[in-house]
């Protein structure tokens, strides 16, 4: 066993181990321990690990794959007041591509153990109805309730360039930071302010303020927005605004190109440069609407969720820049979500669409994670953002039964952001359903306390 799984074992019975002399060690806290159990599996029925051609490669097409998750943790309250959360998740999965000559590291299967929160809350106001929340540490977020798949990328999504996330059953984000949550009207009009120190894109640490908001007029309509002032503070400006060479993927430095020449062949021919730089830091946007006809009406046979109507609109980065961000309509993702009614035989049924009019390839970029640069993953002597066209839509079914109290069924068919898992746990470089006719399934079989 490697030494990187010892350590994660040993930060398991660790954490275990302070958990329980905290639980049964002082009798008077109340303490709560969660914890569960998932298999997740499914195919990739149509796909390509070759984004450039959109060929469906049998490394992909019709590829399985499954995982298995674990998690434990406790809420135990100091007080009437203030609370700590921990949690710890834990993963197996299969590498992709699971080749069948040669590459032994993709015949195995690996581990993985991380923390999946850890935070303490604090109210202010009445007890059973604080106006205003308190959150520090790591912690789960999300605003928008509705959203299942497609949107809630305010957070989750990077803006120079624009990579959107998906996450099968997780339509959120892990957050590290402050949240002070604000509830007046009696729930009607909620506020979160949040100071987030970025743990997700390279580079980190950078800090960033937000605040998002919602208002319930009536009980037929939701409305809320956000903005997010992402990396407004900087603790390494040279990465955030990198003033350095391009690496292997544009060998041309950082400066804003504000000119491309070609000569008669396409091939370049001069190139001019702005005194400024791309930078990571960017101010996004968000908002979002819920309708929901049935509040108007006495109809029993509903479920909760039947019959509501939603969407919502993301702004990756204000800031228009010089030839790889000219056009702000290219940064922003429209998502829109119909509840299907199943008159309470499930617990949801959700059709979602997404449409983003991105000109870059659809995948986890090589400028970002390996060479640190806020550009997209093509050489501007060869990028044609005509040939980007076709991912424009996605597409997404998901549907939950809850079968009895601790026991779940989740399944999802989508054309959507997906990414293969690779050796490392991390996702593969590329979409593997980015153009048309391409899909995937999945499902989860998930146990709970």
């Amino acid at each position: 066993m490697g030494s990187f799984y010892k350590k994660a074992m040993g930060a398991a019975v660790i954490f275990l181990s302070m958990a329980a002399a905290y639980c049964f060690g002082e009798t008077d806290k109340k303490v709560e321990f969660t914890g569960y159990s998932s298999w997740v599996f499914g195919q990739i029925v149509i796909g390509t690990d070759d984004f450039e051609t959109g060929q469906n490669t049998p490394l992909m097409s019709h590829y399985w794959s499954q995982e298995a998750y674990a998690g434990v943790g406790f809420h135990a309250a100091l007080n009437e007041r203030f609370t700590i959360n921990a949690a710890m998740e834990g993963k197996m999965w299969y590498p992709f591509p699971s080749v069948p000559v040669g590459q032994p590291a993709f015949k195995r299967r690996y581990y993985g153990v991380w923390l999946d929160q850890g935070n303490a809350t604090y109210k202010v106001g009445e007890v059973e109805k604080p106006w205003l929340t308190v959150t520090t540490g790591y912690f789960k977020y999300k605003y928008n309730p509705e959203a299942r798949n497609l949107g809630e990328q305010l957070f989750r999504s990077l803006a120079y360039p624009g990579i959107i996330v998906n996450s099968f059953d997780f339509p959120a984000i892990h957050l590290l930071g402050c949240q002070a949550h604000f509830d007046f009207l009696e729930g009607r009009l909620k506020a979160d302010a949040l100071i987030i120190s970025e743990s997700d894109w390279y580079p980190f640490g950078d800090v960033s303020p937000a605040l998002v908001a919602s208002f319930k007029p009536h009980k037929l309509v939701e409305i809320g927005g956000g903005v997010e002032f992402a990396r407004l503070i900087s603790v390494n400006g040279q990465a955030t605004t990198p003033r350095n060479p391009g690496g292997s993927m544009n060998a041309d430095a950082n400066h804003i190109i504000e000119y491309l020449h070609k000569d008669q062949f396409g091939i370049r021919d001069s190139i001019s440069y702005d005194s400024a730089y791309y930078t990571f830091k960017a101010t996004k946007l968000m908002g979002r609407v819920t309708l929901d006809p049935k509040a108007l009406f006495d109809l029993p046979f509903l479920g909760l969720e039947d019959g509501k109507l939603y969407g919502e609109i993301d702004v990756l980065g204000l800031t228009d820049y010089s030839f790889w961000y000219e056009d702000i309509n290219k940064r922003m993702p429209i998502m829109f979500g119909f509840n299907v009614p199943t008159f309470r035989s499930l617990d949801v049924l959700t059709i979602e669409f997404e449409n983003y009019k991105s000109v870059f390839s659809t995948r986890y970029l090589t400028n970002v994670v390996q060479n640190g640069l806020p550009q997209p993953d093509h050489i501007p002597d060869t990028w044609d953002p005509a040939l980007f066209k076709f991912d424009d839509w996605k597409w997404s079914v998901f549907v939950k039964k809850t079968v009895f109290p601790g026991f779940s069924i989740t399944a999802q068919f989508a054309r959507d952001h997906m990414h293969a898992t690779y050796v490392d746990g991390y996702p593969f470089w590329g979409e593997s359903v980015a153009r048309p006719g391409q899909w995937w399934w999945t499902a989860k079989l998930c146990y709970s306390l």
